[in-house]
């Protein structure tokens, strides 16, 4: 499809949508009208809370919501990631089978002995062990993770299969700098103000995004899996992301598994001597820091092709040059690629190369 202006052209852009178990389609009853509006994916605390609750409610008595906990014990190392994720796999279809409506994937449980898997990882092999087992549509699924915090981490969340999403942490967070008069210092500001506000940024950020690809409706973007995986193996592809291209491969389990224990020792540290940070560490994702993530353009090189812009510099420009292909090869897939030589004998004839002024 064309791109979308999501400015100009909203009126047709929606992210409404139900949720919750769907019917069959071929069969007309009151039934198929007994769902969950949701006018955005991301979900303020209290909305998660109506939903855990709703059973309570007069007529809704069957809606019953089972909370998986998404954390292993990080005694059992990098494979426990494995072992997690399949028990999310059988507490799933327990969970249908035992009637439940909603599943809320939840890392609430993260500890100094706990450690959350990742949130997409999760969401994935749920999203597919269902879909395999034909009980997808039985059941919502909900995601409430601290590790969500970007339009990216909803847009993939969705598009892999969550229902709806709950950043709880990243809301307790601004609570927390509001209090301490570090956000909104000048002004009294409520925790739905709070909620709304980063919601409404959510809202236009996926917005943006599924206009790129011309989708105008969130139905049309929820489970689409409308993604190319880059460094990732074909066993994470297979469980989590099933018919998601990954053409070059990479990380299995166990590395994720590192990966997800040593962020965990940032925010609980074994070591002796080695004391927590209430800081986050800034390791220059989006902005260059020395010593953090590769840039194509670091400091240096920009420094260098403005100075043999300005003085026409060759050898300023000769050092840019080398400093921007050393760092192409270090963060992009084309500074991976070489030229093949050949031998002499291989050579094309000159006779059959076709002169420049054709």
């Amino acid at each position: 499809n064309p791109p979308i202006d999501p400015f100009r052209e909203a009126i047709v852009m929606s992210l409404k949508a139900g949720v919750g178990p769907q019917g069959n389609l071929l069969e007309h009853s009151p039934d198929q009208c007994k769902r969950i509006t949701l006018d955005n994916p991301c979900l303020r605390l209290d909305d998660l809370a109506r939903i855990q609750n709703m059973f309570k409610v007069p007529g809704w008595e069957d809606w019953k919501v089972a909370t998986v906990d998404i954390t292993f014990e990080k005694s059992e190392g990098p494979a426990g990631l494995k072992k997690c994720l399949d028990r999310l796999c059988t507490e799933a279809a327990k969970s249908v089978a035992n009637g439940a409506k909603f599943i809320v994937l939840s890392d609430r449980a993260i500890s100094a002995t706990r450690v959350p898997a990742q949130a997409l990882l999760a969401v994935g092999a749920v999203h597919q062990s269902l879909v395999a087992a034909k009980k997808r549509l039985q059941i919502g699924v909900i995601i409430e993770s601290g590790e969500v915090r970007e339009v990216h981490h909803f847009c993939t969340l969705v598009g892999f299969g969550a229902d709806a999403v709950c950043p709880y942490l990243l809301f307790e967070t601004m609570f927390d700098l509001r209090d301490k008069k570090e956000i909104f210092a000048k002004s009294e500001v409520s925790d739905a103000t709070i909620m709304d506000n980063y919601i409404g940024a959510i809202d236009l950020g996926m917005r943006k995004v599924m206009a790129k690809m011309g989708i105008s409706t969130l139905l049309s973007y929820k489970g689409a899996q409308i993604f190319e995986a880059v460094g990732v193996g074909k066993e994470v592809v297979s469980m989590c992301f099933t018919g998601t291209a990954s053409r070059l491969g990479g990380v299995d389990f166990s590395c994720l598994g590192k990966e997800v224990i040593m962020c965990h020792e940032l925010a609980y540290p074994q070591r002796e001597g080695v004391i927590s940070q209430p800081i986050l560490q800034d390791h220059g994702d989006y902005h260059f820091r020395t010593g953090g993530v590769d840039h194509v353009n670091d400091p240096v090189a920009i420094a260098n092709l403005q100075d043999a812009a300005r003085t026409k510099n060759k050898a300023a420009y000769a050092t840019f040059a080398k400093s921007h292909d050393e760092q192409v090869r270090k963060c992009c897939l084309r500074g991976l690629l070489g030229f093949r030589t050949i031998d002499k004998h291989m050579h094309v004839p000159i006779e059959e190369v076709e002169p420049a002024a054709n």
